[in-house]
């Protein structure tokens, strides 16, 4: 993601899915090298990139860049892992890793349906030829297709979602959002209301992405879907009911005969 939100106030908000580490750490296993894009503060990469190999993590929030690299001072870390600012739209590094991951809803940051294509044309870029790419998203498929027109560009009352620390002082966090069908646009705004009357707002807009929609695009950049999951125990993916969409590819043979 990239600035304004205020990265620990972030971090100590969007703190992952239940089952997404345990899923992407089996994923990783026997890999020499590991891509992450989006990588946030470095919660995925850094639980899941194997000993002995190598991991490479990359966002455009430099906030959230110093949390990840401050997890890589850990004395008890072991695999090497770095961290760099680049936009994963337009990343060129130069070489091809056995993983590439874009966790935790990394794809709904991209904004336009050209920055989703973008993002994949990167990503099977620094695929290696035998290499999986991995995604995972809050499923949209649903509420998209079945929810009242009515839900549509309002901006809720503040819902109560949390209770945080952040610089050991506690806060309450609360959320609202605006949804646009048309554009699959939501953008969510958060409230952290601290002890005497301190307040720290941010926003987060995104575009989320449908599941038709990821395999048109991934088939697009030469990638071949071998995976689609409606959770992190790898259940059926169904557009209806499922709360998350977990996606994996490879390279398509074609493109993996010509790369």
């Amino acid at each position: 993601m990239s600035e304004p939100y205020d990265a620990q106030f972030y971090a100590a908000t969007h703190h992952g899915n239940e089952g997404d580490i345990e899923f992407y750490a089996t994923l990783c296993e026997g890999a020499q090298s590991v891509l992450e894009l989006g990588c946030g503060s470095g919660r995925v990469l850094s639980a899941v990139v194997p000993p002995l190999a190598t991991g490479l993590g990359v966002d455009l929030h430099d906030g959230l860049l110093a949390l990840a690299r401050d997890r890589t001072r850990d004395p008890h870390h072991t695999p090497p892992i770095s961290y760099q600012r680049g936009d994963m739209r337009t990343l060129d590094l130069g070489r091809r890793f056995d993983r590439v991951l874009i966790p935790y809803s990394g794809l709904f940051c991209l904004g336009e349906p050209a920055g989703l294509r973008a993002c994949l044309a990167v990503a099977a870029a620094h695929l290696a030829p035998d290499g999986i790419l991995a995604v995972d998203a809050y499923a949209a498929d649903g509420f998209h297709h079945l929810a009242s027109q009515e839900d549509m560009g309002q901006l809720d009352e503040w819902t109560e979602l949390e209770r945080v620390e952040v610089d050991g002082v506690p806060y309450t966090v609360h959320e609202r959002s605006r949804w646009d069908r048309d554009t699959q646009t939501i953008e969510a705004h958060y409230r952290y209301v601290g002890p005497n009357d301190r307040v720290y707002e941010a926003s987060l807009p995104q575009r989320y992405v449908l599941a038709e929609e990821l395999m048109l695009a991934s088939m697009h950049a030469g990638l071949e879907p071998c995976a689609l999951y409606g959770g992190f125990d790898q259940c059926p993916f169904d557009p209806e009911e499922s709360e998350h969409l977990i996606f994996v590819a490879r390279h398509a043979p074609a493109a993996a005969a010509g790369g």
